[in-house]
């Protein structure tokens, strides 16, 4: 099966939308488009509408912090390669080496951080990676390898970098300030 990649340029006059609801005018273009799609599958043909690659893989990582708020780990399956890997030397010894591996991370985080959430600050994308600034907040009401629930919110911002591969997260590079979330949940004093 050959694939076709186009780009659609629709120029329309502020005029023609006057009063209109953005909402639906954003869905009745994108059932347009889905309409235009399958009529071109149907003759054997794959749609792709990747005419700005850093786009869709900014989108990508957009959908992947969405879903992880979501706890909606079925659609992880559709952002995530099942190869996928994660590195991280402020992880310690927990391994990330498949997407099931990343589901029982999240999972585990998630009685560890109940109220979890994690918030996009910055998204830079070029080439097959996108670097990313986060922001984690939640309350520890669970135990967190040796240490025991502290009741005591954290907030802390992190730096990621994916590798996007076949509209796929299939790496993650990720870093964090441990030293600082253990001072803020109150098991480590930081020296005077």
């Amino acid at each position: 099966m050959r694939q076709v990649y186009c780009l659609i340029s629709i120029n329309v006059a502020p005029q023609h939308f006057a009063g209109a609801n953005e909402t639906k005018v954003s869905s009745a273009w994108k059932g347009y488009l889905s309409l235009l799609s399958f009529a071109v599958r149907r003759e054997g043909i794959v749609v792709s509408s990747d005419t700005r690659p850093d786009g869709d893989s900014k989108r990508l990582v957009r959908d992947f912090v969405d879903v992880i708020n979501r706890q909606d780990w079925g659609a992880l399956d559709h952002v995530v390669s099942p190869d996928f890997v994660r590195h991280s030397a402020a992880a310690g010894l927990q391994r990330v080496a498949s997407r099931d591996d990343l589901k029982r991370f999240l999972q585990a985080e998630y009685v560890t951080f109940p109220d979890a959430h994690e918030s996009r600050m910055d998204l830079v994308a070029e080439g097959d990676r996108v670097a990313a600034r986060h922001r984690f907040t939640g309350t520890q009401h669970g135990s967190m390898g040796p240490y025991p629930p502290s009741n005591r919110s954290m907030t802390s911002d992190y730096i990621a970098i994916y590798r996007i591969a076949n509209r796929r997260i299939v790496e993650a590079w990720v870093e964090w300030d441990n030293l600082s979330g253990l001072v803020q949940l109150g098991h480590f004093r930081a020296p005077a």
